[in-house]
């Protein structure tokens, strides 16, 4: 007989099938995965912006800009009445201060649309209008990046294209004036993506930039429209779109390779804590996880039934995912991210597999790393702190069996590893 985690388990059968789901990436661990809070409208929820796991701005349609400081116990509008009123699609910060957010046209100069961005210098007290980017009566910003506080750009349709500034958002030159751009993402200063493809527009694109948007090359052209686009570093991305599609790459976009996710589901937007980390979120409420850079997704359980716009991750366990009649939904996720993939090379373990002991060494000394031992349900056996270059453990007193090694840095860096106890 058996105690794990509280669970009795009367035959071996059942560990064996655990161990199994374990690596399938399949077993929902030990604690809740999403959790409604209360948003204080019914605005639908564009877009959501992490500075920190308590601090979190979201925004949505007729202006709508919230904020909270408490981890999402409570939000606050910063609905800037008297200077736009207009649907909002995206929001980034800078520094814990500076900050942006972009929509539709805001009305007309001298005969001319202007679609204006906001900016906010004081951690979103205050918002300042930023003229200087015209379109059509039709032209809408989808997405908004900055690379630093001088570097950013901000992408649309309706003749909106492709805009650039390199003083702040003062002033604004256009690089590309393609149809519609729905997502851009740079993981460098220089080297950057856009994708398009929005309903009622052909296709799907992606676009990449070796010199910070002054060209574009066409990587990508399917059928389904794209949504989303993230990278991880310069060679690893992921895009998601209409009808479930799913591209990644692992060069840079030389190569985009599809993927089914076994749904048809429209997907909105993705997001990657690491190379293996990742989730996805779409209509209908759908949030989808992977540990295994996107060999595998999960379905977790959201908790709602509303169509989701867009994820945010503050850091390794906390994010948010925002969406329609504002829904908010937040995950403090403390399971273990069980990855064969994802590992450290300045890190080995030896002997493994073995029978009693094994030596943990790392290529230089520790300061206040953290390791812990799990089983495959992810419960805690074991946890110490370590500030040297290596430890050796003592396992003699458990079960034979398959158990995963936690490595956290004091840079909060996650590795996590396989041992075998036979």
């Amino acid at each position: 007989m058996f105690y794990i985690c509280g669970i009795i388990f009367m035959e071996m059968k059942k560990i064996c099938y655990l161990v199994i789901l374990a690596f399938l990436g399949t077993v929902n661990f030990c604690k809740a995965q999403w959790v409604q809070q209360t948003s204080g409208t019914n605005q639908t929820l564009n877009s959501v912006f992490c500075i920190k796991p308590d601090t979190v701005f979201a925004v949505g349609t007729t202006s709508t800009i919230l904020k909270t400081t408490d981890g999402g116990n409570s939000w606050s509008s910063l609905y800037p009445t008297s200077i736009i009123t207009t649907p909002f699609n995206s929001v980034y910060f800078v520094t814990s201060n500076i900050g942006y957010v972009a929509g539709k046209i805001a009305g007309q100069q001298s005969g001319t649309y202007v679609i204006n961005i906001l900016k906010t210098i004081d951690g979103g007290a205050s918002w300042t209008a930023i003229n200087g980017i015209y379109g059509s009566n039709q032209g809408v910003m989808t997405s908004i990046y900055f690379n630093n506080v001088d570097t950013g750009y901000v992408v649309g349709y309706g003749n909106a294209g492709i805009w650039k500034t390199i003083d702040g958002g003062n002033t604004w030159s256009i690089h590309n004036n393609g149809p519609a751009y729905s997502s851009v993402f740079f993981p460098s200063l220089d080297t950057g993506y856009v994708c398009s493809g929005l309903v009622g527009f052909p296709g799907g694109k992606i676009y990449k930039t070796f010199d910070a948007g002054t060209n574009w090359t066409q990587q990508l052209n399917i059928t389904n429209p794209l949504n989303s686009i993230y990278f991880v570093n310069n060679n690893l991305g992921f895009s998601v779109g209409y009808a479930g599609t799913f591209y990644k790459t692992i060069d840079g976009g030389a190569n985009w390779n599809p993927q089914s996710l076994g749904t048809t589901t429209n997907l909105k937007s993705v997001r990657f804590i690491g190379a293996n980390v990742g989730y996805i979120v779409g209509d209908s409420g759908l949030v989808l996880k992977t540990i295994d850079g996107g060999v595998n997704w999960i379905t977790q359980n959201s908790t709602t039934s509303n169509g989701l716009k867009s994820v945010f991750f503050a850091d390794a366990n906390t994010g948010y995912a925002v969406g329609v009649n504002g829904t908010i939904i937040k995950t403090t996720s403390t399971t273990v991210l069980i990855s064969e993939n994802y590992f450290d090379n300045n890190i080995t373990i030896s002997p493994n597999p073995f029978s009693t002991e094994t030596t943990i060494s790392f290529s230089s000394e520790q300061k206040n790393t953290t390791i812990k031992i799990v089983n495959v349900l992810g419960c805690e056996i074991l946890r110490f702190a370590l500030n040297d270059k290596s430890t050796t453990i003592d396992l003699s007193d458990v079960a034979k069996g398959i158990y995963f090694v936690r490595i956290e840095d004091e840079r909060k860096n996650v590795v996590n590893k396989k041992i075998v106890v036979q």
